[in-house]
């Protein structure tokens, strides 16, 4: 299967807002930005239907040197909630899930390989963590400091062109027209949260955009 790049949501609506931006009338804009990025996204899963799935993107800002991360990670597994007080009936048995969630970004450092063939990230963030238990039906919030998370990916494809280009149009009311081109190869490699590694796939490269809007 072909990995294609994809910006990093929180990445793309910095950028979006801080890109260059050309004036053309009090209701006209034009927008334009671009970003190096190297992405890795795992997922592992359990006999009993568990998994954890996660995603890491650090990305350069086109013009900037600084470099950003963000990451998410998830966890779900099902466990027994109850018996019924018949351990030898599975029929009434009940069932629920137990997870966390958790979320970061922030400064970080980005090393890329000549013509994208590696990239190397780390960064120390403090990261949101949401739990939940179906069982008793808790919830619970908590934050870590200075979570160290670093991946680092090896291409392992050749390089890939895209271009597209859209509009969206209410008549008379508003009218945007976007583009974007990017070049990136497709990556393996591993993922460190907080200490424990685990082999992520991925991918590195460059994407640039360009929008018009007419309100």
């Amino acid at each position: 299967m072909r990995r294609l790049l994809a910006l990093p949501i929180t990445a793309f609506l910095a950028l979006l807002l801080t890109g260059t931006v050309a004036a053309g009338g009090p209701n006209v804009q034009n927008i334009s930005g671009g970003a190096t990025i190297a992405q890795a996204d795992w997922e592992t899963s359990d006999a009993n239907g568990g998994y954890t799935s996660g995603y890491a993107a650090a990305s350069v800002e086109q013009g900037q040197s600084a470099a950003y991360l963000e990451f998410s990670q998830q966890s779900v597994t099902w466990v027994l909630c109850s018996d019924a007080g018949t351990p030898n009936d599975e029929s009434d048995d009940v069932y629920g899930s137990v997870g966390s969630f958790s979320y970061g970004n922030g400064p970080a450092t980005l090393t890329l390989g000549k013509s994208y063939s590696s990239a190397s990230a780390s960064a120390a963030l403090d990261v949101d963590t949401f739990t939940f238990d179906e069982c008793p039906g808790t919830k619970g919030e908590s934050q870590s400091s200075n979570v160290q998370v670093a991946f680092d990916l090896m291409a392992n494809g050749p390089l890939i062109k895209q271009s597209g280009r859209g509009t969206f149009h209410v008549p008379g009311q508003f009218n945007d027209h976007y583009a974007f081109r990017s070049t990136s190869r497709a990556a393996t490699g591993s993922v460190s949260i907080g200490g424990a590694s685990t082999d992520a796939n991925g991918a590195i490269g460059k994407v640039n955009w360009s929008e018009h809007t007419n309100a």
